[in-house]
């Protein structure tokens, strides 16, 4: 038997999410449990949030591949959680506890305290933070930490981070700096 789920599936679109861990790979639905090292691939319509016990809520969008990592809970909350990211975007958006949650993108690692921001890493090696709400911290290769605020986007490319300001949408900073992704998955979060 399985110890308790980090969190259970709250939305899918369509059903093209599916789902690898310990037992193997299947069909998302809504109210499937997830499980810490579980596995989460989304197709290029396809996009799943996992609403964890806290009610915080991790939006994984199309195209993506997502592993729970690491996932500590206790009778207060979750205390801590880190989720790997290797291609594709995710939004989180803080629920009631206080936790620590560390996104792993291909490059950069991302450290959130309550807040909402959206994440996306692509398959040339660039990592777009865009956060919405609150302070996260962002550092390459364990350098120093750099704090990006509400309404402010790091991009992270080559080594090299650089924070500015978001101006209404996230899109003509994904264009200014060659982000190749479609259009759809930035409108859609």
């Amino acid at each position: 038997a399985r110890a308790q789920g980090a969190g259970a599936v709250s939305v899918r679109e369509p059903v093209t999410s599916r789902i690898a861990s310990a037992g193997g790979m299947g069909v998302l639905a809504l109210r499937d449990p997830v499980f810490l090292n579980d596995r989460i691939a989304t197709s290029t319509d396809g996009s799943t949030r996992i609403t964890f016990v806290d009610a915080s809520e991790l939006t994984i969008g199309p195209n993506s591949d997502v592993v729970i990592d690491r996932f500590v809970f206790s009778p207060a909350g979750i205390e801590s959680a880190v989720v790997r990211i290797g291609v594709g975007a995710v939004r989180f958006v803080g629920g009631a506890s206080r936790h620590d949650l560390t996104i792993l993108g291909p490059t950069a690692t991302v450290g959130v305290r309550g807040t909402a921001f959206d994440f996306y890493a692509d398959f040339f090696g660039g990592e777009l933070l865009h956060v919405h709400r609150g302070l996260v911290g962002i550092s390459v290769g364990g350098g120093p930490e750099r704090l990006v605020q509400a309404g402010q986007f790091a991009l992270v490319q080559d080594g090299e981070i650089v924070i500015g300001q978001v101006v209404g949408s996230i899109l003509p900073v994904m264009d200014r700096f060659g982000f190749p992704y479609p259009r759809g998955l930035a409108q859609r979060f």
